[in-house]
């Protein structure tokens, strides 16, 4: 992190021109007068505004804390450097790279008079702690060790406070600046969820539940699409229980006013999160509770008014009976998604709507796949025709996640083809898929996305050693089987790490094979032991 970076470098003191009595009553008043610093030098110092956005010039700034900062001409952007820290801006973009990922800025990056200027905000996001201010034109560097509450009054000021940690200072805002903060933070969301909670946190600072109910309630679902995205990377419990009381307190608000709408949406989306506490706890309670919440919105989103969101909830419903074992309901719900789905791809097509189209093709693609009886060669080729459309849009480079997701789809797909010996490749194809998956699902980072994909490539090793006896393979499904191990632990992924066992069992059934079972028994306990108390760092961190 840049606040890591930052601590590490600067010890700043403070010369104040107020007095001491004032600033340990937690109240700065200063009269358009910057503040003078003894070891932090910024040259040639001059912030500008524009748009009612305050900006530093970015070279003084940085090279303040010892970061190299220079013009790439042939990129035309603006490259700020400190050891293994790289932050790229482009004139006229909010979006810039941070260590080589995507982010977003809240105003674009300018060059004025051939001189870089940032946005205060980032600044002090990116290297701060935060403090109140309640006029203009201020910027304030405060410890983290100071734990009085700062209030700036007056105007054009920079306040260096202890250690020299930038404060990340915020006015109070009105109604228009939070629609435009929450608009910049639901932009997030899909790409970054967790960096859209620090802005939903952010804005919950400047207002109640009390003050605005509806603006509160909208943050509240919100916040729990972020917490249920990154459920599916990690720490699935806590984050998926973080997320089903986000969605309990907005459902409170929109209950109150007769909001129907906002209701269904919200129990679709409180059914997806027990589905998924379901896949991880194996509480029967959560899949019925998930089963309950789809059919309770079934009552507003019929077939003829809502044809998608209809689909989509039979298929979602599909996955709750399969996954607590109903198979016949599953099917029957399936059917229903299928038959919805394939008469609206006349309407949603490839060039008009490309996103729902991807998003249909993808849930289709699955259905044929996993529809009881869908044994026979053609409907591997109708799930595979599927992905691959779904490909055409969700590319590597525009949408890698659910790119990654696919891919796991696909190497899916091949696996139950070799397993059946219904095409010929279809182990190479099966592999190629899921470790094109594991490109993108490092352990770091989507750490139960990682899990899921090496235990799928490990039940293919299992099953092609069973074929060949190649000592190889087999060393390369023990391998996947400890990766998974490291995140599917038996106290934070109960069903997940009884899969994973019931298969090493299943493959000690046949006695010339019983050396797996023994050998792959002791890796568990080994990994168990090693990794169960080493928690995953956190989702999106840079």
């Amino acid at each position: 992190m840049l606040k890591n970076r930052l601590l590490k470098h600067i010890i700043i003191y403070i010369v104040v021109m107020l007095s001491l009595l004032l600033l340990l009553s937690g109240t700065c008043f200063a009269e358009n007068k910057q503040i003078i610093l003894n070891s932090l030098n910024i040259k040639n110092y001059k912030h500008i505004k524009i748009n009612n956005t305050l900006y530093l010039p970015v070279k003084s700034i940085f090279e303040a804390f010892e970061w190299q900062v220079c013009w790439d001409k042939a990129g035309k952007k603006v490259v700020c450097a400190n050891g293994g820290n790289k932050i790229e801006f482009v004139n006229e973009s909010r979006e810039i790279t941070v260590d080589g990922d995507f982010s977003l800025m809240d105003s674009p990056f300018i060059i004025v008079n051939n001189i870089g200027y940032v946005p205060q905000k980032f600044v002090v996001q990116q290297f701060g702690v935060k403090v109140r201010w309640n006029k203009k034109d201020n910027l304030v560097l405060q410890s983290s060790n100071n734990t009085q509450s700062i209030s700036i009054n007056g105007s054009s000021n920079i306040v260096i406070v202890g250690e020299g940690i930038i404060a990340n200072i915020f006015e109070p805002c009105s109604q228009n600046t939070l629609n435009d903060m929450l608009d910049i933070a639901d932009r997030l969301l899909s790409f970054s969820p967790s960096e859209a909670l620090q802005k939903y946190e952010e804005i919950l600072e400047n207002f109640s539940a009390e003050d605005m109910p509806d603006l509160y309630a909208r943050i509240m679902n919100n916040m729990g699409n972020a917490y249920s995205t990154i459920a599916e990377y990690r720490d699935t419990r806590e984050n998926i229980k973080k997320a089903i009381c986000s969605y309990n307190k907005a459902m409170e608000y929109f209950k109150e006013n007769g909001d129907n709408t906002s209701c269904c949406t919200l129990l679709i989306n409180l059914g997806n999160a027990y589905r998924i506490l379901y896949e991880v706890d194996n509480d029967q309670k959560s899949a019925e509770n998930a089963i309950s919440l789809y059919k309770e919105t079934l009552q507003y989103y019929t077939a003829a008014d809502f044809p998608l969101d209809y689909a989509l909830i039979q298929y979602n419903m599909g996955l709750s009976y399969n996954r607590s074992g109903a198979m016949e309901l599953a099917a029957c719900y399936w059917r229903n998604a299928r038959d919805i789905y394939e008469k609206t791809l006349k309407i949603y097509t490839l060039i008009d709507n490309p996103q729902t189209y991807a998003l249909i093709k993808y849930n289709l693609g699955n259905i044929y796949r996993l529809l009881p009886g869908s044994d026979n060669f053609d409907d591997f080729e109708a799930s595979k025709q599927s992905y691959e459309e779904a490909l055409k849009v969700w590319t590597s480079e525009s949408f890698p996640m659910y790119y990654a997701k696919v891919n796991t789809c696909l190497g899916m797909l091949y696996s139950e083809l070799y397993a059946e010996d219904k095409a010929s490749g279809s182990f190479e194809n099966a592999r190629s898929r899921f470790n094109e998956s594991l490109r993108f699902y490092t352990f770091d980072r989507y750490p139960v996305n990682f899990a899921k994909n090496n235990l799928e490539l490990g039940n293919l090793y299992i099953l092609a050693y069973k074929r060949a006896n190649d000592k190889k393979i087999y060393s390369d499904a023990v391998l996947c089987y400890e990766n998974s191990l490291k995140v599917f632990t038996p106290s934070d992924y109960p069903k997940y790490y009884n899969l994973l066992v019931n298969n090493m069992r299943e493959s000690d059934r046949e006695k010339r094979y019983t050396n797996i079972f023994t050998d792959i028994t002791q890796s568990v306990l080994m990994y168990i032991s090693v990794f169960q108390k080493i928690p995953c760092s956190s989702f999106y961190d840079e």
